[in-house]
């Protein structure tokens, strides 16, 4: 997997330039390829299983290890937007800023003695301008 993301991110789009203007000519596999390696180097952050954030935990018993969890509860609402791996927050589906910016999801920090604490956080998509959009004024 990671070989074909290379290629499709570092190698294929070096040949775009030699494309350039000919696309009418070019097959429909090459034309798909040449659209999916444009979208995962401008949208590369849209991608399924992209980390948002890493979550630490402050105690007052130093070296406990924690575990995070997502917990219903009142802001848990986007939950299902998201995963936890570890301690890193995953995206688990793909945003679009055009339809929605922010998203509330509830965690919970378990410590090795069964302590807890939860909390609500804000979750605020930014529109990031790929090199291929043009800047509106």
């Amino acid at each position: 997997i990671a070989t074909t993301v290379f290629l499709l991110t570092f190698v294929l789009p070096r040949f775009t330039t030699l494309f350039a203007g000919k696309e009418a000519l070019l097959p429909l596999p090459t034309k798909m390829l040449l659209g999916i390696s444009a979208f995962l180097r401008d949208f590369w952050y849209l991608v399924i299983g992209t980390v948002v954030g890493t979550f630490t935990t402050t105690d007052p018993d130093a070296g406990d290890s924690y575990t995070y969890s997502l917990v219903t509860g009142i802001g848990s609402a986007d939950n299902a937007s998201f995963t936890i791996l570890g301690n890193q927050l995953l995206t688990a589906e793909v945003f679009d800023f055009e339809t929605r910016n922010t998203y509330s999801i509830r965690v919970r920090t378990t410590d090795q003695g069964g302590l807890t604490f939860e909390r609500v956080f804000i979750i605020h998509v930014l529109r990031v301008l790929s090199s291929s959009q043009p800047q509106q004024e």
